[in-house]
């Protein structure tokens, strides 16, 4: 408990005084920028870069600068992260030298994949499904996966015991009247938790065509139904102990299609980004352009363009409610802390 008070006074007093910060908590890595689900609310999948990812030795490079700076979790994503070959060796490089790593993933994998990834330490998993059944999966994410999902997370629940896994779905058009549907997907997959992401016109989605995106953004009216919906199921997920969104983040919910901001928010201090191919960002919004191919991470924060995209940051208003950003910035907020200091304190024994 101490060191959380520690580290959230040295986060806050940082963005306060507009300084640079000493010490990052969370760590994103989009490990690679190719996916192997064709998502209609994603357009990854589509990329086609022959620009050159990192490799393990771009990793190793990392590791003096990620415990100077007090990273506890590395959270690796992508596209689709089980895409790359040595997925394992690099969960495990990160696992050897303390940190808690998070995999990311669509869950269409071998059993190997998995296997491996415990193997090297991983104990926390989380996996998009934004289909409560095999139809609904496949019309939205474009395969037909929903069965190998659910085999996957039987056998890592058969590998291990204490393996923690959450389901994440983003909410749209295409699935916003079967919300309470997923409450039986969680129940019966047994899960530890489901979370709910709205459907942005930034962040992942930003590179999307406004036209593909526009009919999947939910009417000011659908925002205040599906609202509603998230608090019923939010409730039935805590009487059985299935973590979900915080009711603060649903409260907020139908800011996430107006030009405001909720609460201020930490993004470039209580976690930076790292692309597949080097480029280090406040944000999936923001990016310094700066790489760790040619600087360190150390001296990327701080730069002169790390110092101004932490302005943007400051000044942005885009109504972003991602849990893997908004919810980090909600639990920064003295408002927040106050009343959930429990919670808090039993995420961070979770997560970190």
């Amino acid at each position: 408990m101490i060191d959380l008070i520690k580290t959230f006074l040295s986060l806050y007093k940082n963005r306060t005084q507009r300084r640079s910060p000493v010490e990052i908590p969370f760590f994103y890595i989009d490990l690679v920028d190719r996916c192997n689900s064709k998502c209609q609310t994603c357009h990854i999948w589509k990329n086609n870069s022959l620009e050159k990812e990192l490799n393990l030795i771009d990793y190793k490079r990392l590791i003096p600068d990620l415990k100077k700076l007090n990273v506890r979790t590395i959270s690796i994503g992508g596209g689709e992260p089980t895409l790359k070959e040595n997925l394992p060796d690099i969960t495990s490089l990160f696992n050897m030298h303390n940190f808690k790593v998070h995999i990311n993933s669509n869950g269409i994998t071998t059993k190997e994949t998995l296997r491996n990834l415990v193997k090297s330490g991983v104990s926390l998993f989380y996996f998009s499904c934004d289909g409560h059944d095999q139809e609904s999966y496949k019309k939205i994410r474009g395969i037909d996966g929903f069965k190998k999902l659910e085999e996957n997370i039987n056998f890592l629940k058969s590998l291990k015991k204490d393996i923690f896994i959450g389901i994440n779905c983003v909410i749209s058009t295409l699935n916003m009247n079967d919300i309470q549907k997923f409450y039986d997907l969680a129940y019966n997959w047994k899960v530890s938790l489901l979370q709910f992401i709205p459907i942005h016109s930034h962040l992942q989605q930003k590179e999307m065509n406004f036209q593909d995106l526009k009919s999947l953004i939910p009417s000011t009216s659908e925002v205040l139904i599906i609202q509603e919906q998230l608090r019923v199921i939010s409730k039935k997920l805590k009487k059985e102990g299935i973590l979900t969104n915080p009711k603060s983040l649903i409260n907020f919910y139908p800011i996430a299609y107006r030009d405001e901001r909720a609460f201020p928010c930490f993004a470039g201090h209580a976690f930076v980004s790292l692309n597949a191919y080097g480029e280090i960002s406040a944000c999936h919004q923001y990016s310094t352009g700066l790489n760790i191919k040619e600087i360190s991470l150390g001296e990327i924060l701080k730069s002169n363009e790390y110092t101004k995209v932490l302005n943007k940051v400051r000044s942005c208003k885009l109504p972003c409610l991602d849990p893997g950003s908004a919810g980090i910035s909600l639990r920064m907020q003295p408002f927040y802390i106050l009343f959930n200091i429990k919670n808090i304190y039993k995420e961070t024994q979770i997560f970190t």
